[in-house]
């Protein structure tokens, strides 16, 4: 059987899903082993025999140098880099390595993130080196690519040999989802992430004060780890003075696996991204969590793929960046249409399911063996 070694060196635990759920899918034909690291003061780890964990602290020379040795000491036919970390890795191993095949697996707009002001002058400076001094090599290294978009391989991966392959759930962590369903007591909006101002917090807790004051039974969920003690007291102070202690629900950062009961007793996911260049073009994970559950969006037309695909072809909503008299009057519609907008959730629904996505990953890798 046909060994595959894929690495995720960036991302902490189930942030990793990406590669989790290809991996679990390439092992229906595949012998895959997958090497991420941890941070040493997580209390768990991957139970999974045919994940490597690494222990260490955030020391990215050392985690490279122990995964390229672990590369080279075990051989794979198929080395897969999921971020620019493990793309350095898979490059070395390359060298020793030479007749194995490397897979880059991408995932955001590195290319454009070099100019992000938003990020730290360290990050912006790998980036620009990633784009004009890694990237170049990747037509001469690198065999294949997988992106997460069509805009992605339309402006950067344009190949032949590169597959757009989209982030479907995990199935076997998800509850029974009631797909319609209408909790009686409240229309819910869920915020699922990092909760900072960055990811228009404030604003959101704006837009409900603005729909309960219109009398609707509404009721905001913030689903994710707090920035910062000033600014979890910052919101506890905002949710005092407008009296929304009842409307506004956190229940903080929570076990994966828990996620998708709170996106089960949502009605519309709220979706606002700054307007850094890589939140421009990318398509998050979540999108495809609500298209499994039928729950429509509303997201912001800065993100041109979330503009030109989730819009145009699925009918979902977008407001101006940032403009929440729009947001307003968008939930309003999607809560007096409700029914509508999930039956159109549910007419996309079948064509981006994780066994169509599943199918199309693993006869990409089997081209590697015809």
């Amino acid at each position: 059987m046909k060994k595959i070694l894929i690495f995720w060196l960036w991302h902490r635990n189930w942030d990793s899903r990406i590669f989790y759920k290809q991996a679990i899918s390439l092992k229906k034909q595949f012998d895959v082993e997958c090497i991420w690291w941890v941070f040493s003061d997580r209390k768990w780890e991957w139970k999974d025999e045919w994940i490597k964990n690494i222990w260490l602290k955030w020391n990215r020379l050392i985690v490279l140098l122990k995964a390229r040795w672990y590369g080279i000491k075990n051989k794979a036919d198929i080395y897969v880099a999921h971020d620019i970390d493990s793309y350095i890795v898979v490059v070395l191993i390359k060298l020793f390595r030479w007749n194995s095949k490397i897979i880059f697996d991408v995932h955001e707009y590195y290319e454009k993130m070099r100019n992000d002001k938003t990020l730290l002058k360290s990050h912006r400076i790998f980036y620009f080196i990633y784009t004009f001094i890694l990237k170049p090599l990747t037509k001469f290294l690198f065999n294949w690519f997988t992106v997460v978009t069509p805009l992605m391989k339309e402006k950067f991966y344009k190949s032949k040999n590169t597959e757009v392959v989209y982030n479907f759930p995990i199935s076997k962590f998800m509850v029974s989802n009631s797909e319609d369903k209408y909790v009686a007591d409240a229309f819910v909006l869920l915020y699922q992430g990092w909760v900072s101002k960055r990811r228009w917090i404030m604003e959101y807790l704006r837009m409900v004060k603005e729909l309960k004051d219109r009398t609707y039974n509404i009721k905001l969920i913030l689903l994710g780890p707090i920035e910062n003690d000033e600014f979890a007291k910052e919101i506890t102070n905002f949710v005092k003075k407008y009296n929304l202690e009842g409307v506004v629900e956190i229940p903080g950062k929570v076990p994966f696996t828990e996620v998708w009961k709170y996106i089960e007793k949502s009605h519309v996911w709220l979706n606002f991204l700054d307007n850094s260049f890589n939140n421009r073009y990318w398509i998050q994970i979540k999108v495809f969590e609500y298209i499994h559950f039928s729950k429509p969006v509303l997201g912001t037309n800065n993100n041109i793929y979330f503009k030109r695909f989730i819009v145009d072809e699925w009918a979902w909503l977008a407001v101006e960046y940032w403009n929440i008299n729009e947001a307003v009057k968008a939930i309003e519609n999607i809560y007096k249409n409700y029914k509508e907008f999930v039956n159109n959730c549910k007419r996309i629904k079948n064509k981006y399911t994780r066994e169509n996505e599943e199918k199309k990953l693993l006869n990409f890798y089997d081209r590697f063996f015809m």
